[in-house]
């Protein structure tokens, strides 16, 4: 995930972050501690650009995401 992004979190206790910046601050992480359900949070760029809808490039980009989302932990 080489893309650049749009801000960084620090999440709360409990949540999973699957990519950090060299500082440590997560740009992408996972929450399903702190609420019903699960959360997915993200700054990376084809998740904005989608978002404003323009470069649909990006598209590809997000599907391979979900695909590896909804494989789990155990792939």
């Amino acid at each position: 995930m080489k893309w650049h992004y749009h801000g960084t979190f620090a999440p709360p206790n409990g949540a999973k972050s699957l990519l950090n910046t060299p500082e440590g601050r997560s740009i992408f992480y996972i929450d399903d501690v702190n609420f019903n359900g699960e959360l997915i949070v993200t700054s990376l760029d084809p998740m904005f650009h989608i978002g404003l809808g323009f470069i649909n490039q990006a598209k590809p980009f997000l599907h391979g995401l979900g695909q590896w989302l909804r494989r789990g932990d155990n792939q």
